[in-house]
């Protein structure tokens, strides 16, 4: 969803209101020399940061996840004997805390991005509804 959410946005695009009626519209809309720094980046950092967190991050968290189970599977059967290697499941919840912690950050990324987004169309219909009176959706 992560992934889905910006090229959705990027189609949707409503682009700028004119006398005649809605211009720029749509995917176009966002390719736009003057909505590069205001929809492109945005978008496009979304996207990334969202493919990035579906191909590396998620499966990585998962088999690092996977092998923590089975290391409790051990150390559950071999409790009495005390035979687990301490260091090596240090290292894995090493590793899957520095999996989830940029897997957070690349979410919090994301959702301050998707809320900018929010916030600079409701600005954009505020400034339309200031000088023309009406909204019209």
């Amino acid at each position: 969803m992560q992934t889905a959410l910006p090229v959705v946005l990027a189609l949707t695009f409503p682009g700028t209101f004119v006398a005649g009626g809605r211009t720029d519209s749509g995917f176009g809309g966002t390719m736009q020399e003057k909505n590069r720094y205001s929809v492109l980046i945005p978008l496009g950092t979304m996207f990334l940061t969202g493919l990035v967190n579906l191909i590396y991050f998620g499966p990585a968290t998962t088999s690092v996840m996977r092998e923590r189970k089975h290391q409790g599977k051990i150390q559950y059967h071999l409790l009495e004997s005390a035979l687990l290697n301490e260091q090596q499941k240090q290292g894995t919840e090493k590793k899957l805390m520095m999996l989830h912690l940029i897997q957070k950050k690349c979410s919090v990324l994301i959702r301050s991005l998707v809320h900018s987004m929010e916030l600079l169309l409701l600005l954009i219909l505020w400034d339309y509804w200031r000088l023309c009176g009406t909204v019209v959706l």
